[in-house]
């Protein structure tokens, strides 16, 4: 009697295992990221060269610091090895850099625009998640003080402001008789880590028995979402995170991660 009680103990603990398993499946810490609060990476810039009519200006900065390889970037979300930024009109730029260990610090540099010529400084406003209500204004100055703008290289218009636009990356330029001045500006949604996200990965992810303790990667930080940012965004619109095991996210859920995630997976 003993011995059968024992196996049976064994056979619902070997049970209890694999529904554990199949309920949350451990994954590497490949990729999660360091804690930046006590980073030395620094940042500053070297030079700048002005932009003339039709003349492109740059911009070259300097990172120190950090760990490992320091890459920069002039829109937060393509980064690369070379520090100076070319084919720039005339305006204000924010330019970042990364280390090694995801670590990010930013400056501001400006173009400055020669005589005669167009400067353009753009804004934009978010659109809603999976909307088009989104919005850009452009401001010329310079020149001989009249403006046309576009936002597809082609159709100029006394217009500034462009309106219902989707999410992603658009061009906008500015002509005042020969000179043009070009700016790219980002749309990004109105999905925000703390306000949506993080809610969503706490309740139903980063939680006791999963990803909150038992499960790597740990999901109970800022830095934590935001390093497993691409793997989240996978596993939930294929439907494995949280697992089948456990109530799924709804379909408004799914999006907003996907939202985030292809908004660059800032810390917003």
């Amino acid at each position: 009697m003993i011995l059968e009680r024992f196996r049976f103990l064994v056979a619902v603990s070997f049970l209890g295992a694999l529904v554990f398993l199949a309920s949350c499946t451990n994954e590497t810490e490949d990729g999660l990221a360091s804690d930046c609060s006590n980073s030395t990476l620094t940042l500053e810039v070297s030079s700048t060269t002005e932009a003339g009519c039709n003349v492109s200006g740059s911009i070259t900065v300097v990172g120190s610091g950090g760990e490992g390889t320091i890459e920069y970037s002039i829109d937060g979300t393509t980064f690369s090895a070379s520090s100076t930024f070319s084919d720039l009109s005339a305006g204000s730029y924010q330019i970042t850099a990364m280390d090694a260990n995801g670590c990010q610090v930013s400056i501001a540099a400006t173009v400055e625009a020669a005589a005669g010529s167009v400067s353009l400084e753009v804004a934009s406003t978010n659109t809603g998640c999976g909307e088009e209500n989104g919005t850009v204004t452009a401001t010329g100055s310079g020149a001989d003080g009249s403006f046309e703008y576009s936002i597809d290289g082609s159709n100029f218009t006394a217009n500034n402001i462009f309106t219902d636009l989707a999410s992603g990356e658009y061009t906008v330029t500015v002509r005042s008789g020969d000179c043009e001045a070009t700016r790219t500006v980002q749309i990004t949604s109105d999905v925000t880590l703390s306000g949506n996200i993080m809610p969503i990965i706490s309740a139903n992810c980063g939680i006791t028995g999963c990803h909150g303790n038992a499960v790597s990667p740990r999901l109970n930080s800022t830095q934590d979402i935001i390093a497993a940012a691409a793997r989240i965004q996978a596993r939930t619109s294929a439907r494995t995170m949280p697992p089948a095991s456990r109530s799924p996210l709804s379909d408004q859920q799914i999006q907003d991660i996907l939202c985030w995630v292809e908004d660059g997976a800032t810390n917003n």
